[in-house]
């Protein structure tokens, strides 16, 4: 078999080294940097540069034109032209510049660079996520009704020294704890007077805490004050330090969600001050059961539960509201003869998220209450008395 040539053997190791999952090794790597090395040698000295001839030289080709020539006129000379050597070495190609190779074939002729800048890298990323997300290491001011409310909290069920105030934004202010010898992790959101906490078991899978409320917007006193959702939410860092966020945002409720009768009846209820949060939590008789923020003649919030039916409405505050339900009581009665016929219970409950859902309990004659007459159960006010058609058992 014949020996290979320099070219060949150059082609060979350019298509292991720069082919498609080529593999060459450390030998190889050196062979083909020789190769390529002489390659651009001998591409530098087969076109020379020419040297500009100097001005001495041409005047001395001018006074003795003959020579080069000898003897008869006609015959030239064989001998070689002045200032060529054949027998120098090629020019070598330090001062060639070298034309720019692509990015990733120089990180495959330096393998043990891309570890190294993938560290690199690696590295620069952490750093600049963690300038980015890192937990602030500074404390939050408080005022003195602040640190009454931080005596207040610790005097409580928290354990021990672990009450701290994490995020503060205008008047409200987020509060980190723990319970039961720190089995519990909980959030705290105060807002002004208002205040509600989420607590959770450490080992629980889903590890974050939210707690959000109405707050009034405006000064007391205004004609129609709004309401706005103030949500504080709280996650974990990789080494297990609490990262709290605080929003605020303007509610509303916009009437056009409805249609027909509930459009017109949800517009009245706006104008009594249920313009900021207003859904329907489901029906009795017939009639929607609305569910709605508001704010009362006192400047506080308060959550109302409001059955058409009937003409009732049953309110509390926002916390009380959401932790304990909303329940008012209807007793029937035949309007012919007064007889007790059965009591409807209608509570409405909120999940987690504060989504209200409406429950309706019937209970027969002698376990839900007695009277003689439709009775809602709705203070602070005077019992509502409703007489329904004679014998009418729908509900």
């Amino acid at each position: 078999m014949p020996a290979e040539t320099e070219a060949a053997e150059l082609r060979r190791l350019q298509r292991r080294a720069y082919g498609r999952d080529g593999v060459v090794t450390a030998a190889e790597l050196r062979r083909l940097h020789e190769l390529e090395d002489a390659q651009r040698a001998a591409t530098a000295a087969a076109t020379p540069m020419p040297p500009s001839p100097a001005p001495e030289e041409h005047s001395a080709r001018e006074e003795s034109p003959g020579q080069g020539q000898s003897g008869a006129a006609g015959e030239t000379s064989d001998e070689e032209e002045p200032g060529i050597d054949h027998d120098a070495e090629p020019p070598s190609d330090e001062g060639i510049p070298r034309a720019p190779e692509p990015f990733f074939r120089t990180l495959r002729r330096h393998p043990v660079a891309v570890p190294v800048l993938s560290a690199l890298m690696l590295a620069v990323g952490v750093a600049v996520g963690w300038a980015l997300f890192a937990p602030s290491s500074g404390e939050v001011a408080l005022t003195a009704a602040q640190q009454e409310r931080r005596d207040v909290l610790a005097a409580s069920d928290y354990d021990p020294g672990s009450v701290r105030p994490l995020a503060r934004d205008a008047d409200a202010l987020a509060w980190y704890a723990t319970k039961d010898d720190a089995r519990l992790r909980c959030l705290i959101l105060d807002v002004g007077d208002q205040s509600q906490s989420d607590c959770r078991p450490v080992d629980d899978v889903r590890r974050d805490l939210s707690v959000w409320f109405p707050v009034p917007r405006g000064e007391k006193g205004d004609a129609a004050r709004e309401l706005d959702g103030v949500s504080a939410g709280l996650l974990l860092s990789t080494d297990g330090e609490p990262i709290v966020t605080l929003q605020r945002w303007p509610m509303s409720s916009s009437t056009s969600q409805f249609a027909g009768a509930e459009r017109a009846r949800a517009e009245e209820l706006a104008d009594e001050g249920f313009a900021s949060s207003l859904d329907i939590a489901g029906s009795f008789r017939t009639s929607p059961v609305w569910i709605g923020d508001r704010v009362s003649d006192l400047g506080a919030v308060e959550k109302c539960l409001i059955v058409d039916a009937v003409g009732v409405m049953t309110c509390a505050a926002p916390t009380a509201a959401v932790d304990s339900g909303l329940q008012t009581r209807v007793d029937r009665v035949d309007g012919a003869n007064g007889v007790l016929l059965g009591t409807s219970t209608l509570e409405v409950r909120f999940t987690k998220w504060r989504t209200p859902y409406l429950v309706i309990t019937e209970a027969p004659p002698g376990e839900g209450g007695s009277g003689e007459i439709v009775r809602v159960e709705a203070p602070p006010g005077d019992p509502i008395v409703v007489e329904p058609p004679g014998g009418d058992r729908d509900e």
